[in-house]
C-alpha cells in the first residue's frame, strides 16, 4: 500500500483515469478495513461481551487488499513488475509483493475458512456439511 501512490506518480501511471480508479478502490479497502479493526479494538478495550469477529474479518480484507495492491501495482509497473534486483519496480519489492500475495490468502486460515466463520458465528447461519459427524465421530483424534 505504502508503495502505490510515490510509484504512480514516478511512472506517470497517476495520469491514467482507470490506474486512479483501481488506486481509489485499494485506498478505500484499506482504510475501511482499518476503520474497523480501529472499532472492533475500542470495543475489547471497553470490555464488550459482544462477539467481536475482527480476526476472521481483518484476515480476510488482508487479503482482499493485498490482491487489489498486487493488480494495481501490475497496472502501474506493467511487465517490470515481475523483475526483482536493484534495476527493478522499487528495487524488486515490487516483484517481492506479487510472489507472497498468494500466501496471505493461505497463512492463518483459508479465506474459505475465514468466510465460514463469519458465516457461522457471527451471521448466524447453518453449518455446512462435515464428514467427521458419521460414524467416525468417535474416533480420538490429537491423543
Amino acid at each position: 500500500m505504502d508503495l502505490v501512490l510515490p510509484r504512480a506518480r514516478e511512472t506517470g501511471a497517476i495520469d491514467d483515469p482507470a490506474t486512479r480508479q483501481e488506486i481509489a478502490k485499494l485506498i478505500c479497502l484499506y482504510t475501511g478495513a482499518r476503520l474497523a479493526s480501529d472499532g472492533a479494538e475500542a470495543k475489547r478495550k471497553a470490555g464488550t461481551t459482544e462477539i467481536i469477529p475482527a480476526g476472521s474479518i481483518g484476515k480476510l480484507a488482508a487479503s482482499v487488499i493485498a490482491r487489489q495492491a498486487s493488480h494495481v501495482h501490475t497496472m502501474i509497473s506493467g511487465a517490470e513488475a515481475m523483475l526483482s534486483g536493484p534495476d527493478s519496480a522499487a528495487d524488486g519489492i515490487v516483484a517481492e509483493v506479487l510472489v507472497s500475495v498468494p500466501a496471505i490468502s493461505i497463512a492463518g486460515g483459508t479465506d474459505e475458512i475465514q468466510r465460514n466463520i463469519i458465516s457461522e458465528r457471527v451471521l448466524g447461519m447453518p453449518k455446512g456439511y462435515r464428514a467427521d459427524q458419521g460414524p467416525f465421530r468417535d474416533i480420538k483424534r490429537n491423543a
